[in-house]
């Protein structure tokens, strides 16, 4: 795999995670930036294996946030 990545400016840490399913597979954070590669391919490699689909967001990573959002959902 290549990866052509140029970091955005300001953005220090990246959080990678998984498409499809959830309980934390696929999920890395990238601290510094020699592991990103390194972190991506792990990440692809286990939402693949966990879901069968290595589809991965790439968001940034929020360290102090100040507000906190769950969602709930209700089937009836």
């Amino acid at each position: 795999m290549l990866f052509k990545f140029k970091p955005l400016q300001g953005i220090q840490f990246y959080f990678f995670c998984a498409t499809t399913g959830g309980g934390g597979r696929g999920m890395r954070l990238a601290k510094e930036r020699d592991e990103f590669v390194k972190l991506l391919q792990q990440a692809l490699s286990e939402a693949a294996t966990a879901f069968g689909n290595d589809g991965v967001y790439l968001e940034k990573c929020i360290q102090n946030p100040r507000h906190n959002e769950f969602q709930v959902f209700i089937y009836i």
